[in-house]
């Protein structure tokens, strides 16, 4: 086995020697091929370039857009969270101030059942009785 091996045989300039080209086919054939298809292949990068430019300004347009949409829903967040705390301030004084009358009613009520009778001999109408000699 080790004889059936057929030896290697050494080209001069190695690596350097040119490929070999078909024998059909002359060396000068495959320039013109070559060079339409690099020109198309140029063309269909440079128009998806172009597209990819075209779609990036659109976006950078959009963002622009949506920035601008969000400042000002941002700034009407707190155009509304400032009524918000005046409504809120509001409603505490109203609350306090109900707080307030229903304590002076209160002791209304207080001065009226412990007040003594009247020298007409009656004692003072409860809360909602018309008093005699006065319209309802």
């Amino acid at each position: 086995m080790a004889g059936d091996r057929t030896p290697l045989e050494v080209l001069p300039g190695g690596s350097q020697a040119a490929p070999e080209q078909p024998a059909s086919a002359p060396a000068s054939a495959s320039l013109p091929d070559s060079a339409p298809r690099r020109r198309g292949r140029s063309w269909v990068l440079a128009l998806l370039l172009a597209a990819v430019l075209v779609a990036l300004g659109l976006q950078s347009r959009r963002a622009a857009t949506l920035s601008a949409d969000v400042a000002a829903l941002d700034a009407e967040i707190g155009r509304l969270g400032a009524e918000l705390a005046e409504s809120h301030s509001a409603l505490e004084a109203h609350r306090s101030h109900l707080v307030e009358v229903r304590a002076a009613v209160d002791r209304l009520l207080e001065l009226v059942s412990s007040a003594p009778e009247t020298p007409g001999g009656s004692a003072a109408p409860a809360p909602g009785e018309a008093s005699p000699g006065k319209l309802p």
